[in-house]
C-alpha cells in the first residue's frame, strides 16, 4: 500500500538548505586558500578618474578569485565603462526626465520620449551581461560554479559534497 506525504530528501541534499554548504574540512580549505589582492595588470594610463575609480572597485571585488590573466583586462575595462556610462545617463535622464515636449512642422506640439531613455536601456542590458559574464549576479556565480564566499571555483566542493554534484 502506497504510504502519502512528499518523499524524504536525500541525506546530502539537507547540507545545501541550510549554513552547512559544505563539510567542516572543505570550508577549512577553502578559507586557507591564497586569495589574490590585486589583479595581475594595471589599469592603463589615461582613462578618465571615474573609469579609474570602478576599475579599482571591481579589482577588489574580483581579484580574489585569482583566475585573470593579461588577456582579461579589455573586458575588465569594457565592465568600468559600461558601470561609468550608466551612471551618466542615469544622470542625464534624471535631469531632462523621459519625455519631453516638440513641435511639428504644422505647430502643433507631441510629447516625445528622451533618447537617453533607449541609450539607458541598452546600457544596461550590456552592463548586466557583463555583471553575468563575471560572475557578479547570483545566477552568474551559480553558471560559474563560483564558492559561495566568492572565492574560487567549487572544485574542492564538488570532490566532497554529493550535493553539489547533483546541481
Amino acid at each position: 500500500m502506497a504510504q502519502g506525504g512528499a518523499k524524504p530528501k536525500l541525506v546530502d541534499l539537507n547540507k545545501t538548505g541550510g549554513s552547512s554548504y559544505v563539510d567542516r574540512k572543505t570550508a577549512e580549505k577553502i578559507k586557507r586558500r591564497p586569495k589574490m589582492e590585486k589583479f595581475p595588470f594595471k589599469c592603463p594610463a589615461g582613462v578618465p578618474k571615474e573609469v579609474r575609480k570602478q576599475f579599482n572597485y571591481f579589482e577588489k571585488l574580483l581579484a580574489p578569485r585569482g583566475n585573470w590573466t593579461e588577456g582579461d583586462i579589455d573586458g575588465i575595462m569594457a565592465l568600468c565603462e559600461s558601470k561609468v556610462a550608466v551612471a551618466k545617463l542615469r544622470k542625464e535622464v534624471d535631469e531632462e526626465g523621459r519625455t519631453y515636449w516638440a513641435t511639428t512642422g504644422q505647430g502643433n506640439r507631441v510629447m516625445k520620449t528622451n533618447p537617453a531613455c533607449a541609450l539607458l536601456d541598452k546600457e544596461i542590458r550590456r552592463f548586466d551581461n557583463y555583471l553575468y559574464e563575471y560572475g557578479l549576479t547570483p545566477l552568474g556565480r551559480i553558471k560559474l560554479g563560483i564558492s559561495p564566499d566568492g572565492g574560487g571555483p567549487l572544485d574542492e566542493i564538488e570532490d566532497k559534497d554529493d550535493a553539489a554534484k547533483y546541481f
